[in-house]
């Protein structure tokens, strides 16, 4: 998911509205295509990643499911190509 004025000033294109499962039961959410997503200072991108659109931001398995990632319980997420 990506707030609404990140995909305005990247100038997605929007598409329709589906029902997606969340945390705290279904939500309807435009849908969009990000063209290319590269964490700075690193080599790891993904392209082509699909997300939803909505008020907050949640990286999600769209982007992950690229890499290989860990998680150290409460302190950080690490992505490796």
């Amino acid at each position: 998911m990506i707030p609404a004025w990140v995909a305005d000033s990247l100038a997605l294109q929007i598409g329709d509205e589906e029902v997606v499962e969340a945390a705290m039961g279904p939500v309807r959410l435009r849908t969009s295509i990000i063209p290319r997503i590269q964490i700075r200072g690193s080599e790891i991108m993904a392209e082509d990643v699909p997300c939803w659109i909505a008020n907050n931001l949640l990286l999600g398995m769209s982007f992950l499911r690229n890499f290989k990632f860990s998680v150290e319980y409460g302190k950080r997420l690490i992505i490796e190509k």
